[in-house]
């Protein structure tokens, strides 16, 4: 900031730009690199969103590091390039949206047989977070062309696919959300400016309107009975901690939307997946999978889900009754 005004030196990536005598590697070596992203600085962004410099941020974040790599390969230039994929730059995320290659080499980590290193999987949940953050409509479409969901669920065994899939429902049920909001509230349309002597409010609310994406396919996926039948003695205990923690999340997120909407018909319907655990069959089947799989890592964590669901459906009880 100081240096663009004059105040000081200029940085050490404005000067490897104007030196014209560098390359990604040299420029992945700044410490100011993030720093500089974040400010969009023009030079370093026009330079970072080519087919070329994008290729090879992916590799950097999704390919394993050569073995007899040092530290830079490893940990480094992976990490430095999952925060710039992550900055939020629209240049280069319509880059990457517009070249379905790309997008495929983005996602190949998730063909790999599991379990997943932590670090390359966590820096592929960072950016496909961040895209879900800051470009919904794009990255949902493309989880749902690619069948991502199901690829996250043999790799639930990683923490990181864990928060990446929990944030994928999340998106999915909060557009399932607005619109059975707007289903209740049909006048919503005045707060984008809808009126009869605005056609430009009228195009703008129409505009709001058809951003929500098709969201069925998520609940075609039958995520709860996969989530559900990760309790198996077959599976590890990271598996078992983390299915739970995803079907709590659920759980969770379906209480919050009933003391939201203070209508509890209401919040049913817009999230669906926590409704799924309802479902008698389902409550049956993950009672069967606790106590009879033979493992105490299903026993723990099965039971921490049924907990939860018991108090879910107290709450909803005392709601109704009240």
């Amino acid at each position: 900031m100081f240096w663009r005004l004059g105040f000081a030196q200029q940085s050490p990536v404005e000067q490897l730009l104007e030196s014209n005598d560098f390359d990604l590697v040299r420029l992945l070596d700044e410490d100011d690199l993030i720093q500089e992203c974040k400010q969009l600085n023009q030079k370093l962004v026009d330079y970072l969103a080519t087919p070329e410099q994008l290729q090879q941020l992916l590799q950097y974040i999704v390919n394993e590091p050569p073995e007899d790599g040092g530290d830079k390969e490893k940990f480094i230039y992976p990490y430095k390039s999952s925060e710039v994929l992550a900055c939020d730059i629209g240049q280069l995320n319509d880059l990457l949206f517009s070249r379905p290659d790309m997008i495929e080499q983005l996602l190949s980590i998730l063909q790999r047989e599991p379990p997943l290193s932590p670090l390359p999987a966590g820096y592929f949940c960072k950016v496909m977070i961040s895209l879900l953050s800051r470009r919904p409509e794009e990255t949902l479409k493309v989880i749902e062309e690619h069948k991502v969901v199901p690829m996250l669920l043999q790799h639930l065994g990683a923490s990181s696919v864990l928060e990446l899939l929990l944030k994928v429902v999340s998106e999915v049920e909060e557009s399932m959300h607005t619109r059975a909001y707007r289903s209740n509230f049909p006048d919503t349309g005045a707060m984008f400016g809808r009126t009869e002597s605005h056609p430009a409010g009228e195009e703008m609310y129409q505009e709001t309107v058809n951003q929500d994406v098709d969201v069925e396919w998520l609940h075609e996926l039958h995520v709860v009975d996969a989530l559900i039948g990760k309790f198996d003695a077959s599976q590890s205990d990271e598996m078992h901690a983390n299915a739970s923690a995803a079907l709590i999340g659920l759980i969770s997120t379906q209480s919050q939307s009933a003391i939201m909407s203070h209508n509890t018909s209401s919040a049913m319907s817009s999230r669906r997946l926590g409704c799924e655990l309802l479902v008698p069959s389902s409550t049956v089947s993950l009672l069967d999978k606790t106590l009879k799989s033979g493992s105490s890592s299903c026993l723990e964590h099965g039971l921490a889900v049924l907990v939860e669901l018991v108090r879910l459906c107290a709450n909803m009880t005392s709601d109704v009754e009240g």
